[in-house]
């Protein structure tokens, strides 16, 4: 995967994030999971290329 990919998957989370902003429990529930989401995503994707920056990835995200 390139840079490209990483960004697009960043993006996407960070924009369902914000999407699910806490307005009551439930909205502050989702928006932990989606944080955990981002987690994986990024353990996951340090799999696949030795010089991707998980602080970075969870930074495009707005989880860091």
């Amino acid at each position: 995967m390139t840079r490209k990919h990483f960004l697009l998957i960043a993006e996407t989370i960070k924009a369902q994030i914000e999407a699910e902003r806490p307005t009551d429990s439930s909205g502050e529930r989702a928006e932990q999971a989606l944080r955990r989401l981002a987690m994986r995503f990024a353990q996951a994707l340090a799999t696949t290329n030795p010089g991707f920056d998980s602080e970075r990835f969870l930074r495009a995200c707005g989880v860091s």
